[in-house]
C-alpha cells in the first residue's frame, strides 16, 4: 500500500483541506471552497497545476457571466456570438 501524504491544512486555489476521506480507489481528501461549499477531491487532482483549484463555482460564475452576456446582446438585437472570453464584458453594465 502506498504512503499517502498528509495534506490536511494545505491550500489549492480556492480549496483548503480539511481531513482524508474514506476511499478504496487512492486519497480522496474533504476540501472547503473559499465560496463556503464542501467537496471531495482526488489527491492527485489537487496537486496537479491544472487540477481541481475549486467545487465548480469558479466555473459556475464563468458560465453566468456568458450567459448574461448574450441575453444582453440578444437584447440590443444583436445576434448571439459563440466564444466569448470570461474577461470581455466590457459593454456589460451598458443601459
Amino acid at each position: 500500500m502506498a504512503i499517502t501524504k498528509d495534506m490536511a491544512g494545505q491550500r489549492f486555489g480556492k480549496l483548503v483541506v480539511v481531513s482524508q476521506a474514506e476511499s478504496k480507489n487512492g486519497a480522496q481528501w474533504h476540501c472547503i471552497c473559499d465560496c463556503g461549499n464542501s467537496t471531495i477531491v482526488h489527491g492527485g487532482a489537487l496537486r496537479q497545476p491544472a487540477g481541481t483549484k475549486s467545487c465548480g463555482c469558479v466555473q459556475k460564475n464563468i458560465l453566468c457571466r456568458i450567459n448574461l452576456k448574450r441575453k444582453m446582446d440578444h437584447k440590443k438585437g444583436r445576434t448571439a456570438r459563440l466564444g466569448y472570453h470570461p474577461d470581455d464584458l466590457s459593454d456589460w453594465a451598458e443601459q
